[in-house]
């Protein structure tokens, strides 16, 4: 989670519309090779714009896992405390 976290912010920090809008055919072609995923590609404009959105916000996020916290257990989740937390910390940026 940490690792995908990084990736994140790298890409958000080079992403810019103009390159984006002008070479996605060719992002989207080199990175079919090494990405896979079941996005429908009538969702990729609407998440386009929310990454934009996300660079111009900055992106926060709330660590899910039980080496940030003992009481998170991917066995045996707690979705209460995890939603609970999820609130809490968009309560922070609203």
């Amino acid at each position: 989670m940490k690792r995908q976290r990084e990736v994140e912010n790298i890409v958000l920090k080079k992403l810019d519309l103009p390159t984006l809008v002008l070479k996605f055919n060719a992002i989207a072609g080199a990175s079919s090779k090494l990405i896979r995923t079941d996005i429908p590609a009538g969702s990729v404009p609407g998440l386009m714009d929310l990454a934009l959105k996300a660079k111009s916000h900055g992106l926060h996020s709330v660590a899910l896992t039980n080496a940030d916290d003992y009481r998170i257990n991917s066995a045996n989740p707690d979705y209460n405390y995890i939603r609970a937390k999820i609130a809490h910390n968009l309560k922070k940026y609203q």
